[in-house]
């Protein structure tokens, strides 16, 4: 059916995520394209010079949105998931759990429907990684920003943009950190599949 999510497996199920992130990466790599061309400041008679009580400024900016990236999507992805219904879980025999002799198998919480609790994690996540993604690249705009206003040479606006891609390459879409989550949220298992 035409605009269902596809949960069926996290490589379909993070194919959308996966292209974000390459695009808003990507969306760096020209903002550090065009830093280094040199075309932002073209027909300036006057070369930049660093400028620091705005670079302080371009500074805490970043700071503050780069932390903001980690913390506020984190929460919000955390309310999302609490808030959810959660999803079927059972108690199976665990081989790899120990048990003392004549007591009962270990037994360990399984999700029951990966494919369900996929689907119900994907519609949760997709509002958070947007905003990790967005305030990590907005560390990249402040290095823009600052670089264009004439305040930031280009030295220290491509470290400005360096710092902002390092950030979103730390929030690729990865399956294990996936799980991880749900793993930690409704403390269970993911079956073999």
């Amino acid at each position: 059916m035409a605009g269902e999510l596809d949960a069926s497996s996290w490589a379909t199920g993070l194919r959308v995520p996966r292209i974000l992130w390459a695009a808003l990466l990507g969306s760096c790599v020209v903002y550090a394209g065009l830093v280094a061309s040199g075309m932002l400041v073209a027909g300036r008679e006057e070369p930049i010079v660093l400028d620091v009580s705005m670079a302080l400024v371009f500074v805490a900016g970043a700071i503050a949105s780069g932390v903001a990236s980690f913390v506020v999507p984190k929460i919000l992805l955390t309310q999302a998931l609490a808030n959810a219904t959660p999803p079927k879980i059972e108690e199976r025999e665990d081989p790899s759990g120990q048990a003392l002799f004549r007591d009962a198998s270990a037994r360990t919480a399984f999700f029951a429907d990966p494919p369900a609790v996929r689907r119900l994690f994907l519609l949760r996540f997709h509002t958070a990684l947007i905003l990790s993604l967005a305030l990590s690249e907005a560390v990249a705009i402040f290095g823009l920003a600052g670089h264009v206003a004439g305040m930031l040479p280009m030295p220290v606006a491509l470290a400005f943009i360096g710092v902002g891609m390092l950030l979103q390459v730390l929030r690729f879409p990865h399956p294990a950190r996936c799980e991880a989550i749900c793993e930690r949220t409704w403390g269970a298992r993911w079956p073999a599949e």
